[in-house]
């Protein structure tokens, strides 16, 4: 966001403010990627106090196929999606550090997977190749039931192969353990 303000000659000093200009353009580009227009009762802080919006499953779902479409040259601001996605794509390490499993995702899938973890039991994976895209999203926003689930989606779905697939599951653990680090139950993916 910074970067952003000192490159189109914003304010920094309040670029955190709902009305800043550079608050309004992410409105104006989530509005055209949804497909909905945000109502300020949608609006709070996260954690680093930059404005956040709650969107609905469905409108996420369409924000991801346009971000296809974009980085395919057939919708809105293509060459800055694809500066984005292939700069996430090259250094997976800065969309969610090192032992994040956005990060292990896009590693394991040597760079053909874009996602990203969100707050609350929250995940979004795009194959910009494939064009499958899809959200998960946790109902109690426990993230410990996602890598599992996103392995099993991934698996059925056949956007990673077994190879890429055996990998990531190394970098995982399933068993549950509690603070005295026994072993206390297992985390199971079960599709019905």
């Amino acid at each position: 966001m910074l970067t952003s303000c000192l490159v189109n000659n914003h304010k920094i000093t309040n670029y955190l403010d709902y009305n800043h200009t550079h608050q309004k353009n992410i409105r104006k580009i989530l509005n055209k990627f949804t497909g909905t227009k945000i109502s300020k009762k949608n609006f709070s802080l996260d954690g680093c106090s930059a404005p956040q919006y709650s969107f609905k499953i469905k409108s996420i779902s369409k924000a991801l196929n346009n971000l296809i479409k974009s980085y395919k040259n057939n919708y809105h601001y293509t060459e800055q999606v694809r500066i984005l996605v292939d700069s996430v794509l090259e250094n997976p390490e800065f969309i969610g550090g090192t032992a994040s499993f956005d990060t292990k995702v896009i590693k394991a899938s040597k760079g053909k997977m874009f996602c990203k973890s969100g707050a609350e039991g929250v995940f979004l994976f795009v194959d910009i190749q494939k064009e499958i895209s899809g959200v998960i999203k946790i109902t109690d926003g426990n993230e410990r039931a996602i890598p599992i689930t996103i392995i099993n989606i991934l698996k059925n779905l056949k956007i990673m192969n077994r190879e890429e697939l055996k990998n990531l599951e190394k970098k995982e653990k399933f068993e549950l353990q509690n603070h005295a680090g026994k072993k206390i139950g297992r985390v199971r993916f079960i599709m019905q």
